[in-house]
């Protein structure tokens, strides 16, 4: 036979005549054995840290070890190696005693034949086997546990914790120390559920049924801290050695209940949002088919050669009137994009404002006296002429809130009083308190009242049009001067007071140089005239170029267009224009382009950009890029006159002193 396929035996013997006498007993029935003698412990031990062998027969007293020692050096040197203790009859007591210490067997010398000791040998290298492999699955079983993200908790028939692993240790916060042998009722299950668990137990130990074995359940546990959580519980019992064992898997779905309850409220949001996006689509929709059907039908008629001239006046000024709605309308739309993209800005200068406040109220007067309304202004006496603020912004605000309130008044009044806030003495705010006498809003509607796409009447029988953008735009850009807007108070057709704070920046007027104040309002000479202009036009519309020729040509401006920047750049070089109104997006060469290739050239004529893009980034572009002013479409023709006008007379009067 094969050498490795034989057991290899180390016989520890000090004593020859029985070493010989054990050697002819492993070889009389001819078995594969190949066994090795060692006369001393010393000798013994260095063989095993040298060789593998499958089984270790050792003396029990040996010439250099004393018997407590022998066992235990011999199995620090190999612990899965099967020991044999050998000894005389009158120590067998104290070998029984190293069996339990942990050797396989024992063996007295006296009472040995071959058939006993072969037997033994292969008995004990079963049981060790056993050993190892019930030590090994113990290690196993005590790393699954232990590595297990579920919270593993067993108890026994009286309820004291038997197995609490690491996942349990993180999740309730005791100790294994803490934990077993304690009451596990009294230890993770809230007081209230205490006595229901124990009824439960008792009931399944006298009747084997339990109702919630086997399955999963959501129950409260408590932590060490005594705070309750939401945990999913899957329960097994198990007999062992006569007893029950019952074993929990717990998982702690508090994060899980959390986000769930989270994601639900995101559903219910997101619901909700598009709900009101739909329905302020719809409204949208009509706010914008309403004037445009108006622009469209009115062109039709005035296209007809059977309206006569008044009607024709009439028809244009509805057109120009609906027209003025729709820009409105665009406006407030882009200023919702720019506000959703984070992109919002502000122009913060020094601004007078009376004129902001007279200017704001001329543009309304109309509109409250049309209704028989009152519409009135005051300013305290403390209120600062000169403030740093976004006169435009400013202006859009007012104009949203005070012209809301003349539109939801019938009649009665519309008061704005303008107070200075000195309550926060470091950064006083400027309030303006809107009041009207008008139908009021109700709570429900007031707590939704600065949504975005949130309109007060949102049916198909609404009494009052408007996009629902208004007071969600007037917040925001309030936030963006350093104040708020708030519905103060409002009664159900008694009226409502609406309250809009501003930071006026440093505005004690001593510190402002006359100079440094420019006033927000245009004053335009509706007659003013433009002749002897030469004026270049590049734009690629047709309509446009018509439509703003005949503007500049009524005024007595001669006028050449071309449709692209590379004719203007050309056309430009050959004739003397006193300015140039320059489209930006157009084939061949854009008005960037155009722009930067005649300042390139030295063209020192004044150029102005006329373009659909309208935000203030677009226009601070326009005059880093070589341009010398901004003016959007859709053209205000009183507006680019005076512009024209403007820069052509500072062109002659610099021409002139140089």
């Amino acid at each position: 036979m094969d050498e490795k396929s034989r057991l290899q035996i180390i016989l520890i013997e000090d004593d020859d005549s029985h070493a010989k006498i054990i050697a002819r007993y492993l070889n009389q029935l001819d078995e594969p054995f190949t066994v090795t003698h060692a006369r001393t412990l010393r000798q013994g031990l260095k063989l095993l840290s040298e060789n593998n062998f499958h089984i270790i027969l050792l003396d029990l007293r040996l010439s250099d070890s004393d018997i407590d020692s022998t066992l235990e050096k011999t199995l620090q040197k190999s612990a899965d190696v099967p020991i044999i203790i050998l000894s005389s009859i009158e120590d067998k007591i104290l070998t029984r005693k190293m069996v339990h210490a942990g050797a396989q067997d024992y063996l007295c010398k006296g009472e040995l034949s071959s058939e006993i000791l072969i037997r033994t040998i292969y008995s004990s290298i079963e049981r060790k086997k056993a050993e190892i492999s019930l030590r090994e699955s113990e290690i196993r079983k005590a790393k699954t546990i232990n590595s297990s993200l579920d919270c593993i908790v067993s108890i026994d028939e009286q309820g004291k914790i038997i197995e609490f692993n690491q996942a349990a240790v993180a999740t309730f916060g005791f100790s294994k120390e803490e934990a077993i042998g304690k009451d596990m009722a009294d230890l993770i299950i809230p007081e209230r559920l205490q006595k229901q668990h124990r009824q439960g137990m008792a009931h399944f130990l006298a009747t084997g049924v339990g109702p919630i074995l086997g399955k999963r359940i959501e129950m409260p546990a408590l932590r060490k801290n005594g705070q309750e959580f939401p945990v999913e519980v899957s329960i097994v019992a198990i007999e062992l050695s006569n007893q029950k064992i019952f074993t929990s898997f717990i998982r702690d779905i508090a994060d899980q209940k959390r986000a769930a309850k989270e994601l639900q409220a995101a559903k219910d949001a997101a619901e909700s949002a598009n709900l009101a996006k739909s329905t302020f689509l719809a409204n949208m929709s009509h706010e914008i088919r309403t004037p445009l059907g108006a622009v469209l039908g009115f062109s039709e008629l005035l296209l007809n050669s059977q309206i006569g001239p008044s009607e024709k006046i009439r028809f244009a000024s509805a057109i120009k009137h609906n027209g003025e709605l729709l820009s409105k309308i665009i406006n407030d739309i882009l200023d919702l994009s720019k506000v959703e993209a984070g992109k919002m800005e502000t122009e913060i200068k020094a601004v007078n404002l009376r004129e902001v406040c007279t200017d704001t109220q001329s543009l309304l007067d109309l509109k409250a006296s049309n209704k028989g309304i009152a519409l009135n202004f005051t300013i305290d006496t403390d209120v600062p002429k000169i403030i740093f603020t976004d006169p435009i912004r400013l202006k859009q605000i007012l104009l949203n809130i005070v012209g809301n309130a003349i539109k939801f008044t019938d009649k009665g009044y519309v008061q704005v009083q303008i107070k200075l806030d000195k309550s926060l003495l470091k950064s006083p705010k400027i309030i303006f308190i809107v009041e009207d006498s008008g139908r009021g809003i109700s709570s429900e509607h007031a707590a939704k009242l600065f949504a975005l796409f949130s309109q007060a009447d949102n049916s198909t029988k609404r009494n009052f049009g408007g996009t629902g953008l208004g007071l969600f735009l007037s917040k925001r850009l309030s936030n963006l001067l350093g104040g708020d807007i708030k519905l103060t108070d409002s009664r159900l057709g008694q009226g409502s007071t609406f309250t809009l704070t501003i930071d006026p920046g440093p505005y004690d007027a001593t510190e402002v140089k006359p100079e440094q104040f420019k006033k927000t309002s245009l004053n335009v000479n509706f007659d003013r005239r433009l002749d002897g202009l030469k004026i270049l036009l590049v734009d690629d519309s047709s309509d446009n170029r018509l439509l703003v020729s005949k503007f500049l040509m009524i005024t007595g401006a001669e006028v050449d267009i071309v449709t692209n920047g590379l004719e203007a750049v050309q056309k430009a070089k050959d004739d003397n224009y006193d300015v140039l109104l320059m489209d930006l997006q157009m084939p061949i060469m854009d008005g960037y382009e155009a722009t930067a290739l005649l300042r390139q050239k030295g063209y020192s004529a004044p150029i102005v950009a006329l373009t659909a893009h309208a935000m203030i980034e677009e226009r601070n572009r326009c005059l880093s890029s070589g341009f010398d002013d901004h003016i959007s479409k859709p053209v205000d023709r009183r507006l680019l006159i005076e512009r024209i006008y403007s820069l052509s007379h500072k062109r002659s009067v610099f021409n002139a002193n140089n």
